[in-house]
């Protein structure tokens, strides 16, 4: 437990990342903002602004130096929005529908797990195999940069990442 939030906040910071990094797996970062809840903390707590900005800067900084790969997707990305089966974007769900049903294929999504789906096809669909060593030098041998890649709202909305390829 951190008894000393303003000495310790960038110590634990660290080690979670890199709790995180050894995991030995690919990051996907999403940015949300949940309009009811994120700004009501925010106006109560203005130094949470400042931590998710720390800890993210951190997660880059990390990913980067272990040599994974870190995606992110773009805030506005409607994850929760698009049918994971066959890329159908829901265009009238509401934040407070929790479950929906798509009209094109009749899979029943809750929305919570089909934003997570959706996430986890993006970031398969952006890293690639190849691992990256802190120095810049691949597994196989070969010079290679790091695999950190910002989605535009427009790349987002492809349906590039839904299609098995």
């Amino acid at each position: 437990m951190i008894k000393n939030v303003p000495s310790e906040f960038p110590t634990s910071h660290h080690l979670f990342m890199l709790i995180i990094i050894s995991i030995r797996i690919d990051l996907l970062l999403n940015t949300v903002n949940n309009h009811v809840r994120f700004v009501a903390l925010l106006d109560f707590c203005p130094i949470f602004i400042e931590a998710i900005q720390i800890f993210t800067t951190l997660l880059r900084y990390k990913s980067e130096w272990y040599g994974r790969a870190l995606v992110t997707a773009d805030r506005y990305y409607p994850s929760t929005k698009i049918c994971h089966v066959c890329g159908y974007k829901n265009k009238t769900l509401q934040l407070s529908h929790r479950r929906w049903q798509c009209p094109e294929c009749g899979i029943r999504h809750d929305r919570d797990i089909n934003a997570s789906i959706n996430l986890r096809n993006i970031g398969l669909s952006r890293v690639g195999t190849t691992r990256i060593n802190a120095c810049g030098e691949c597994h196989d041998g070969g010079m290679g940069k790091t695999s950190v890649y910002e989605l535009s709202p427009v790349e987002a909305g492809s349906l590039a990442f839904y299609k098995a390829g």
